[in-house]
C-alpha cells in the first residue's frame, strides 16, 4: 500500500512537533537577547556612574562654569583603566545646570558637583553589535538543535510507525478463509491493539459468513418441500378437467401460509452478530414488547397477564427482544379469542415464560426450521428453551440460566 507523503501521519507528526519546538525556540531565543541587551545596558551604566563618582570626589577642580572644559576627565589613567574593557563608545563629559536628558539609543548617568551637573554619556553602538552577535549565534545553536531534532525523531517516527505500513499491507493481501496473524513482533501496544481487533473481527466475519451458508443451505432445503407441492399442485390441476376449484384454491392457500411461516421463520435470524451484551432488566425489554403488540391482542380480544418478578441479565439486548417479539407474536395469532395469555417471569428460576390456550395446532416452532432457528438463537445469547403443551395450553419457557431447562 503506498502513502501519499504529505498526508503520512509521521510527516504530520514531524511538522507540528517541530513547528511547537521552533515556536518555543523562538520565545527562548527573544527573551535571552532581550535580557542580554538589558543586562549589558545595565552593566555600563553601573560602569559610568562609578567614573562619574570617582571623577567627582577624586579629579574635579574648583570654579566650574557651564562653559568649562572636563574632557580631561576622560584621560585620567583611573577612568582609562575602568572603561578600558567595557562597552563604552563616544564617551562624553558635560557641565549642564539641570540633570541631562539622554535618548534611548544613549546610556547616561548624572550626579552634581559645586553648583551644576556632571554628566557622562555613551551610546549602545558597542552593547548593539555585541547583542547582535550572540543573538546569531543562539540562533545557529537553535537551527542546528532544531535539525538534529528533525533528524532524530523522523528515525525513530520511521521505525515505530512502519509496522503500521505492515499492517495496513498485510489486511489488504488478507483473502477470505485465510487467517489473520500480524507477523510483526515488538511493536507498539497501540498497532497491537488494532492487529488484534483486526484479528478478531476477522473471525467473526467468518463465523458468520459460516452461518449464512448453513441458512441458506437450510432455507433451500426446506423451501424445496412446499414449492415442489405447489408446483405438483398447478400440474394436477391444469391436467384434470374435473379437478374443484375450491379445493385446489384452499390447498393452494395452506401451501402459501405454509411457505410464508417458513420465510418468517428465516428472515427472523436476520444479521445480529455484532450486538454487543449489556446489563438490563427483563422488565425493560417485556414493556417494550408488549406494547409493540397490543393491537393485535385488542384485535382477537386477548388479554396479557403479565406475573413479573424482575432480574437482570447480561446478554445480547436486541436478540432477547427478537425472541420475546416472535414467542408473543406467535401466542396472540394462534391463541383462543377472547382468552388470557400469562407471561411469567420468574427471578429465581431466571425464566421467562409464555403460555396460552390453544385454538388451532399450528405454531410457529412446529415446522422444523422454526426449531432450528430458535436453537441457533438461544446458542447465539446464551440460552435454553423448552416447549411445553398439551390439550389445552401450548407453553415456551426460556431459560436465561443454561443449567436449567432443554431444547
Amino acid at each position: 500500500m503506498n502513502f501519499h507523503l504529505l498526508k503520512s501521519l509521521k510527516v504530520k507528526i514531524l511538522v507540528l512537533t517541530s513547528l511547537f519546538i521552533a515556536v518555543t525556540f523562538a520565545i527562548n531565543w527573544n527573551l535571552a537577547v532581550n535580557t542580554i541587551e538589558k543586562e549589558k545596558k545595565e552593566d555600563l551604566k553601573n560602569i559610568l556612574a562609578h567614573v562619574l563618582v570617582e571623577s567627582v570626589d577624586e579629579y574635579m577642580v574648583s570654579n566650574l562654569t557651564l562653559s568649562s572644559d572636563v574632557t580631561y576627565l576622560q584621560t585620567i589613567p583611573h577612568n582609562v583603566m575602568i572603561l578600558k574593557n567595557s562597552e563604552v563608545h563616544n564617551l562624553h563629559f558635560t557641565l549642564t545646570q539641570t540633570p541631562a536628558q539622554f535618548s534611548d539609543d544613549v546610556i547616561g548617568v548624572s550626579t552634581r558637583t559645586h553648583d551644576y551637573y556632571l554628566n557622562i554619556s555613551s551610546d549602545t553602538k558597542k552593547i548593539d553589535q555585541a547583542v547582535s552577535k550572540y543573538a546569531n549565534q543562539l540562533f545557529e545553536q537553535y537551527f542546528i538543535t532544531l535539525l538534529i531534532f528533525l533528524g532524530t525523531s523522523w528515525f525513530f517516527l520511521q521505525r515505530y510507525l512502519t509496522p503500521l505500513s505492515k499492517l495496513a499491507n498485510q489486511i489488504s493481501a488478507w483473502k477470505d478463509d485465510d487467517p489473520f496473524a500480524f507477523s510483526v513482533k515488538n511493536v507498539g501496544s497501540e498497532i497491537q491493539e488494532l492487529s488484534f481487533a483486526f484479528s478478531n473481527l476477522i473471525k467473526r466475519l467468518d463465523g458468520f459468513r459460516k452461518k449464512e451458508k448453513e441458512l441458506f443451505k437450510e432455507m433451500a432445503h426446506e423451501l424445496k418441500t412446499p414449492l415442489a407441492i405447489m408446483k405438483a399442485r398447478i400440474d394436477v390441476y391444469e391436467n384434470d378437467d374435473t379437478a374443484d376449484k375450491k379445493k385446489f384454491i384452499s390447498d393452494f392457500n395452506n401451501d402459501i401460509a405454509r411457505l410464508t411461516s417458513e420465510l418468517k421463520s428465516i428472515l427472523f435470524f436476520e444479521s445480529s452478530d455484532f450486538d454487543q451484551k449489556t446489563k438490563f432488566y427483563v422488565d425493560e425489554i417485556l414493556t417494550q414488547v408488549i406494547a409493540k403488540t397490543e393491537i393485535l391482542a385488542h384485535s382477537r380480544g386477548l388479554h396479557l397477564f403479565v406475573c413479573a418478578d424482575n432480574f437482570e441479565v447480561f446478554i445480547s439486548k436486541k436478540l432477547f427482544k427478537k425472541v420475546l417479539i416472535v414467542l408473543i407474536e406467535n401466542a396472540l395469532t394462534y391463541a383462543k379469542e377472547n382468552s388470557e395469555i400469562k407471561i411469567d417471569v420468574g427471578a429465581n428460576e431466571k425464566r421467562v415464560s409464555i403460555t396460552n390456550v390453544k385454538n388451532k395446532e399450528k405454531f410457529l416452532f412446529s415446522s422444523k426450521i422454526g426449531h432450528k432457528i430458535l436453537n441457533r438463537i438461544t446458542q447465539e445469547i446464551n440460552i435454553k428453551f423448552e416447549i411445553f403443551e398439551n390439550d389445552e395450553i401450548y407453553c415456551v419457557n426460556i431459560f436465561l440460566d443454561k443449567q436449567q431447562g432443554k431444547s
